[in-house]
Parts: C-alpha cells; structure tokens; sequence
C-alpha cells in the first residue's frame, strides 16, 4: 500500500513538472503566472501626445502614438520574440504566390470591430486604397520593404497583397506595429473621413477602444466588447499618463503613481537596483540611433570627410554618455542577438589622428549644424558627439527641434542637413536600408551611389534565408565603407514595472504587449 502511495505521489510530482514545463513552450511568452485575473486599471506613462488618429493627417506611425494604437487595432498575425513562430492573430493563414510578388491572407472568421461590425477582406482594400492613393503613398509604400502595388479582395475573408517586386519577409513585416495596420471599417471610413473630427477617434479590432483622450496630458482605454480573443482581454482599462520627461516617468514608477513603462537603456540600471520594481531586457529589433548626413551637399559628398566624422568618435564610449560606462558601439543595423544580425561588420575606427590628417586633405572648414530631438537625454548625446568632433578641428552647433510626429515629418520632408536619425525596423532584410538606393522616393540621405544600388538589389534578389543574410551583411559593409552615416546606439527593450504587474510578454521592439497584462492586486 505505501509503495503504492509512493508511485501515486510521483506520478502528480511528474505529471505536474511537465504540465509546468509545456507551460514554457505553449504561452506566447513562457509566463509561469498563476491563472489571469480579470479587472483594473494598468497605469502607463508616455513621453509625447499622438497627435490623432488619422494616418493622413498623422502620416507617421510615432513611437508613443504606436504604443497606444496597438491596443486599439489587432496584428494579422503576431512573432513568438523566443521562437520567432508566427502566432496566427486576426489573419490564419499567409500564402505566398507568384515568386512571393502576391501574398494571399486568410482572415479569421468572427472578428468584430469595438462597433461591432465584422473584419472582412473589403476593410482592408478601403484602408489601403486610401493610403496608397493618397500623396503620402511613397512614404506608406517604403516603410512595408518591397514595393506594395495594390490590394485585393478576392473574396470575403481572403486578401491579396499585391507587389510590383517580390517580397519573400511579407509574413515578418505584417507583425510590425506600423500605421499601415492600423485598419478601421470600410462604413466606418466612408462615414467620417471626411469629417473634421475624424482625427479625433477611431475604431478597431484590438483588445481596447478610446474611451477619453485630453491632449497633451491622458488617453484613456476600455474594453472592446466585441473583441475575438477574450481569454486575452483582462485589465478594465489602460490609462496613458503623457509625461514629457524619460526620469520624471522612471519617478512616477517608483511613486506608485504608474504600473508599467518602457524605459530607454541609461535609466534601466537605475531601475533595475530599485527592489520594489522588476526589470525585463530582450532584444531590440530596432535599426538603431545615429547622426545621418545629406550626401549630396559639400562637406558631405566628399568621403574623406564622412570618414574623418567617424574616425573622430570614439564610439564605445557614446554609448554610455547617459550610463557613464561604456559599452559595445554598434556595428550593423541588425541590433546584437538580433537573428538577422551581422558579426563582422568593419567600421573606421576611432583614431583622431587620422580624422585630422582626411580633414586637412580636404582643405576647407567643416561646419554644420545637427538637429536633434528636443529631448534633454537627446541634446546631451548631441553635446558629445560635438565635443569629439571640435578635437579634431569641426564646428558644430546642436539645435533642438521638436518632438513626436513633427519631428519625424521634418526630418521626412527633407528639412535638414545634418540631423538625428532612427534608422527604423529591422525585422526583415527587405525593410533594412533599402531608402538608401538612388531611386528610393524617401531617400532623404539623398545618396547616388551605383555600388550601394548594386548591393540593394543583390538584397532583393536573394532567396532562402541564408543567401538573404549574407545578402544583406554585404549591403551593410559597403554602407559602412563609404561612412554614410553614424549609429550611436541601439540597446535592449527595457520594461520597468511592479511585481503585481502580471504576464509581461518579452517584447522585440518598445511596443511591449502591454494590453495582454493582467494585475495580482
């Protein structure tokens, strides 16, 4: 009977191990958390307003104005950040037909819109004709990778996206949380775009819908009450609290007076020694920060002097001005762990003397203004790279310019010379650096190089992982020897939150899943 007993009890110990152990393999994110508690309210800090809802008006997708749209609005389809496994979402299925120039979806069935229509095929075709019909459809088209001609609507559940060049990392690029997925009802949009006040609210099929946005200080969400996946629905309410300062939203963190944020790399040591708080790092699928230059204006068309610039940083220690320690400096547009990253890219290095000796072989004076976000943390990052270049005899003046969507239209438009850059997502190689190439209509770099046009379409030739990788390590050593431009940093995703903040999904870039939380208060 008592070895009887004994078997029994180490048959539950084993049983209870692996139900434990297939609890890693089977949740999205590998969360042991007891079983989800529905209700609350999750409190979370931005930096910036969103500007609005409409993405005519708005024609950027925007850090913080992306990190509240993705409670709004529902992936196709969503990327395991451990696996890198498709996780089928609003889409269940993705075809690639034609040499990948056609990609046909399969919409889920039941998927409701927080008015309560259905998702169809027709939705899509309204939003993506309205987009790429606009004059903004050059932007739109560059920021999906390969040239997206059409959309179509074969049936009602099934969509086809159609390309005027093959796109063989369509299936990575529908997980991006990017404005172009930002989809609303067809009756929706015939009804009010074209409305004042449409850039006012909005509709999706995400988990939450807008329930109050007082600009410049809240935006507050509920739930969808339609919402297809509500085993994954839990919080009542998100609060977005707009905090124009990255330490101020660390303090309010520890204040208790916020749940959750995300946090920039030199304020995430600081949060990590607070132990009231838990801290969560996992990779960047960002192309990184940099200083970018206009190549096509003197002293910038001249390859001695774009070498000299980066031979005058002593780059390692960039990336710690905020941290005061040194870290790895970057060396491809594929952060490190990334699983496109490049190992062996080669950089000028940090050598003074040679930045001297290219500066007085060019023979006149360097100066330039660099325009930079107006963000304190920013300007000092600036300041520094200022500092290194004045030792080897560069003027520089740093001009802080404003923040959120209008930055990022000013730095779109063409506006500056010498500017702070955000080299964008690097999920796949067809979105990295392909707005390099001469005839790209967003070249704001305005490059015309026949060498890195060779490389791009080498990138787009390729087929099969492996080709396609080395493809675009090579891309980015030409990039690299001709000096076309400066990354300074690109770090981990950091999240900050207390311990009562529950299923915190490891993110892969710094829009963390936070409408998939759930709070053990």
């Amino acid at each position: 009977m008592r070895n009887t007993v004994k078997l029994i009890i180490r048959g539950v110990r084993l049983t209870l191990f692996l139900i434990a152990m297939m609890g890693v393999g089977l949740g999205f994110n590998g969360s042991l958390d007891a079983a989800p508690k529905k209700g609350g309210k999750l409190r979370i800090a931005i930096l910036a307003d969103i500007g609005g809802f409409d993405s005519l008006k708005i024609p950027v997708t925007g850090r913080q104005r992306a990190f509240v749209m993705q409670a709004i609005h529902d992936n196709l389809f969503d990327i395991d950040p451990k696996t890198f496994e498709f996780i089928p979402r609003a889409g269940i299925k993705a075809e690639a037909l034609e040499d990948t120039k056609r990609w046909r979806i399969t919409l889920r069935k039941g998927v409701k819109y927080s008015n309560g229509e259905e998702m169809t095929s027709a939705d899509y075709k309204a939003h993506f004709d309205r987009l790429l019909g606009s004059k903004f459809r050059g932007r739109f088209v560059g920021s999906l990778g390969p040239k997206l001609d059409h959309v179509e609507a074969p049936s009602k559940y099934v969509i086809d996206f159609v390309f005027s060049e093959p796109s063989p990392g369509w299936k990575t690029i529908m997980t991006i949380n990017n404005l172009v997925w930002w989809v609303r009802p067809k009756s929706y949009l015939d009804a009010n775009k074209g409305k004042k006040t449409f850039n006012n609210n909005t509709v999706g099929a995400g988990p939450y819908m807008l329930k109050k946005w007082r600009r410049s200080s809240t935006i507050v969400l509920e739930k969808n009450p339609h919402y297809w996946d509500k085993a994954n629905q839990h919080v009542d309410e998100i609060q977005f609290q707009i905090i124009n300062k990255q330490i101020s939203r660390l303090q309010a963190l520890q204040a208790g007076q916020i749940d959750f944020i995300w946090i920039p790399p030199f304020l995430a040591g600081r949060a990590a020694k607070d132990k009231r708080l838990k801290v969560l790092n996992s990779v960047n699928w960002f192309g990184g920060l940099g200083v970018a230059f206009n190549n096509s204006i003197e002293p910038f068309n001249d390859i001695r002097v774009r070498k000299a610039l980066i031979h005058a940083l002593d780059r390692k220690k960039l990336v710690g001005v905020l941290t005061k320690k040194p870290g790895r400096a970057p060396n491809s547009l594929y952060s490190r762990g990334h699983p496109w990253e490049c190992k062996n890219i080669k950089w000028p290095e940090y050598n003074p003397a040679k930045a001297k000796a290219l500066l007085k072989d060019y023979g006149k004076p360097v100066k330039f203004t660099l325009n930079i976000v107006g963000l304190r943390d920013l300007i000092r990052v600036g300041e520094a790279h200022q500092a290194y270049w004045k030792e080897v005899g560069v003027t520089v003046a740093v001009k802080p310019g404003p923040r959120g969507p209008q930055w990022a239209r000013a730095v779109m438009s063409k506006k500056f010379d010498v500017w702070w850059e955000n080299y964008g997502d690097n999920s796949d190689p067809s979105l990295i650096g392909m707005i390099f190439h001469s005839k790209h209509k967003g070249n704001r770099y305005r490059i015309k190089d026949p060498k890195i046009d060779a490389a791009i379409a080498k990138v787009k030739a390729a087929r099969g992982r492996d080709a396609r990788h080395k493809a675009s390590c090579d891309f980015q050593q030409v990039l690299a020897d001709q000096a076309r431009f400066t990354i300074w940093e690109q770090g981990q995703v950091n999240l900050a939150f207390h311990p009562y903040v529950k299923n915190v999904i490891a993110p892969n870039n710094i829009w963390p899943k936070y409408q998939r939380i759930w709070l053990d208060k």
